[in-house]
């Protein structure tokens, strides 16, 4: 199976951030149900957002915090796209974020979330 980038780069609803994650969670619990032995979400999954989705695309930033960090549970790389201000709810959790770095290889399915 293809690797799988979730993008949440230039929201335009409010909850384009909490969307991203919910849809990374379900890759995972499809994904580990017969038939996807192939496809592991810590390897195959990405997600990448910019400072815009913590800021528009996010409006209850209590939930999204914890949606991504579900996400990030699972052991999905969340990167981010630039050094951009963020809210102050946000900031030392994106500080912790790696920037968004192509992978070699095969292209990978997109997904923008917007």
């Amino acid at each position: 199976m293809k690797r799988v980038v979730l993008k949440c780069l230039e929201p335009n609803c409010r909850d384009a951030l909490e969307s991203t994650a919910r849809l990374a969670l379900t890759f995972v619990t499809v994904t580990t149900g017969p038939g996807f032995s192939d496809f592991r979400a810590e390897r195959d999954l990405q997600v990448h957002l910019s400072a815009l989705a913590l800021k528009d695309g996010c409006h209850l930033p209590d939930l999204a915090q914890e949606l991504l960090e579900a996400v990030q549970a699972y052991g999905i790389v969340v990167q981010r796209a630039a050094d951009e201000e963020v809210p102050p709810e946000w900031a030392d959790w994106w500080k912790e974020l790696a920037p968004i770095e192509e992978a070699e290889g095969e292209d990978p399915l997109v997904l923008e979330i917007r």
